[in-house]
């Protein structure tokens, strides 16, 4: 009788699983899109990065179409919250004050953060070495709130990309806070990375919780379906396919 009522359970919950994701034409995504190798445009003008690819990998498996729109990475969640888009992503780091505000999936990425400078004889570089120097983060990043919590003698410059604090990284600031797949393809792609010197930072409060995509607090049916089909992308092998196609 148990097992019979487990399958009646198991049919009932994939029957509305599969309501839900008919009832959406097309689930609209916004993500600032020069987070690579998370998320990025390519020549083609298309988003695309691993986030980007794992996502449309879940979504065909939920069977249903997406609209993903570029747009400035601080104004996701309150584009979120009044409903300009059922989901959002791109390095969004699973935290206490966001979850308090939206509704988090499961993890897609286990993030860690790293400080990059450029290297010189005097170059000792840490999260204790930040005093009196100038640090440039993505606008509304956890990695902003990390040095204006942790780290307040430093001077911090916010911008709209990582992209944009990396180019001023030598001039206009003396170090960058980013995750560190993102400093590490940007070193790779310079003329002379050896040039460089990055270090992790190891501070779980801030970044041990991993990425995730958000909605809104109370659509809590599509983050429901998201979680089982990102753990059915995960279960057939998809995920780790895409996982090396970067990270490998």
């Amino acid at each position: 009788m148990k097992n019979f009522l487990s399958i009646i359970y198991l049919s009932l919950l994939t029957i509305t699983s599969t309501v839900f994701a008919n009832q959406l034409d097309t689930v609209k995504v916004g993500t600032e899109a020069t987070y690579a190798p998370f998320v990025s445009m390519n020549q083609s003008n298309e988003i695309t990065g691993f986030e980007t690819e794992l996502l449309i990998a879940v979504f065909n498996q939920m069977e249903v179409n997406h609209d993903i729109t570029h747009t400035s990475f601080d104004g996701l969640i309150n584009d979120l919250r009044i409903g300009r888009f059922d989901l959002i992503y791109g390095g969004i780091d699973i935290t206490e004050e966001r979850a308090r505000q939206v509704l988090f999936s499961d993890p897609t990425y286990q993030s860690k953060a790293a400080l990059i400078a450029i290297k010189d004889d005097n170059t000792n570089l840490s999260t204790k070495s930040l005093n009196r120097k100038t640090v440039g983060a993505l606008s509304g990043s956890t990695h902003a709130f990390y040095i204006e919590d942790e780290i307040p003698s430093a001077r911090l410059n916010t911008y709209p990309s990582a992209q944009h604090a990396l180019n001023d990284l030598g001039s206009r600031v003396d170090v960058v806070i980013a995750d560190m797949p993102v400093l590490q393809q940007w070193q790779n792609s310079q003329s002379q990375p050896e040039n460089y010197i990055l270090v992790e930072i190891d501070d779980a409060q801030y970044f041990g919780n991993g990425y995730a995509v958000a909605a809104s607090q109370n659509n809590q049916e599509l983050i429901a379906e998201f979680n089982q089909a990102l753990q059915q992308v995960k279960d057939n092998g998809t995920y780790e396919k895409i996982y090396d196609s970067y990270f490998n």
